[in-house]
């Protein structure tokens, strides 16, 4: 039996003391979520100021070349390799590749928990908490100590092999070394095809699947055990860049500019300064929205922890309770838009007062219209 159920219930009191807590907790939410929409707008402003200033002083060099600029920021496009072959001992796997990575992966149980509650009058609340197991292939270690039902779903802790990642020496853009910022940046792996290989290990037996392209070690009649392992490779290429950083010394490295603003840029392919600067831009705007999203969800999240004692005092009748929980919710979303709004309004009069007022606008007018709407409808439920 892989599936098991717990029902238990939650006094009044209990649920009472846990809403006070989430009330402090949501005034603590809101004011992370101020503070990082703070840092947000201003870390909008000032990389996109970087980029604008470095953008016009970047130059562009042929990385072939000998000469080393000193501190300069370039922008240079070439071929990227490394020295030596890489190998793998474990398996006798060699690629030419600037980067080798071993993937295992282990047959081991997984647990799901499924939770339903449910209001009773006086207050209480019913939950039945269902704990479901199954078995997969996991890339990571699934720690099976902290399964609620752990006695029939052990993991192996020991795992015969594990991930590893082999890189080139000396990894280059023409004559140009690049920094570890920049090794990272080459992450467009491809699957390593195993079957030109004898692939074989000293230690274990294994057997390779040709139409997966991995190797398994342990299991029996094509029938994965837990604790049996999978292997596969994936390699990253040598192949065309285009890169920039700040280039000294024959190394090319994150470039610093004084507003704090870190400019080390590579992508696949050639691509001119303004297409690389280009994709920079896009790259932040997609991080500020993003991190806008998480402000705003953050800011609801905390003031729906400010009323949730509100809704929990009314859950003597559930009926009443989900009323207050719908109105509660709606002044939560209200109120976090409103501090969005205005923070995000307050943090750009210091770079752009004119954006600012845009913005306190537009949210006048979205307020304005809200109500202008409530009026409207409650005027016609009367003449009704």
């Amino acid at each position: 039996m892989n599936k098991y159920t717990e029902t238990t219930t939650v006094w009044y009191g209990s649920r009472l003391k846990k809403s006070i807590v989430g009330f402090f907790l949501g005034i603590l939410m809101i004011f992370w979520a101020v503070y990082l929409l703070w840092y947000n707008e201003g870390r909008y402003v000032d990389t996109r100021t970087g980029l604008n200033q470095w953008e016009e002083s970047v130059v562009s060099i042929n990385a072939s070349s000998e000469t080393s600029n000193q501190k300069w920021l370039v922008h240079v496009q070439w071929v990227v390799d490394g020295e030596w072959q890489l190998v793998d001992d474990v398996f006798g796997i060699e690629s030419d590749a600037l980067k080798l990575r071993r993937v295992v992966e282990m047959y081991q149980w997984t647990e799901n928990t499924d939770t339903k509650k449910t209001d009773n009058f006086g207050g209480s609340e019913t939950r039945e908490v269902t704990y479901s197991y199954n078995s997969s292939w996991e890339e990571r270690k699934v720690d099976s100590s902290n399964f609620r039902y752990k006695e029939a779903h052990i993991n192996p802790t020991d795992w015969k092999f594990e991930t590893m990642t082999y890189e080139k020496k000396n990894i280059k853009i023409g004559n140009i070394l690049l920094d570890d910022t920049f090794i990272r940046k080459l992450d467009k792996t491809i699957s390593l095809e195993l079957s030109q290989f004898d692939v074989k290990s000293k230690d274990v037996d294994i057997e390779l699947v040709p139409s997966e392209n991995k190797l398994y070690v342990g299991w029996k009649n094509n029938v994965p055990q837990i604790g049996d392992l999978r292997v596969s490779f994936e390699v990253v290429e040598a192949g065309m860049v285009t890169a920039i950083g700040e280039h000294s010394d024959k190394l090319l490295s994150t470039h610093h500019t004084e507003n704090g603003t870190n400019i080390a840029l590579l992508s696949y392919g050639k691509l001119s300064s303004e297409e690389m600067f280009g994709k920079a831009h896009k790259t932040n705007s997609v991080i500020t929205w993003g991190l806008r999203g998480l402000g705003i969800l953050i800011l609801y999240l905390g003031f729906s922890g400010m009323l949730a004692p509100l809704v929990i005092l009314a859950k003597v009748v559930p009926f009443v309770s989900r009323i207050i929980g719908f109105g509660t919710g709606i002044i939560a979303f209200f109120l976090a838009i409103s501090v969005w709004f205005i923070t995000i309004a307050i943090a750009w009069f210091y770079a752009r007062p004119i954006i600012s007022v845009i913005i306190i606008l537009i949210w006048v007018a979205i307020a304005g219209w809200v109500l202008y709407w409530k009026k409207q409808k409650s005027w016609k439920e009367q003449s009704a």
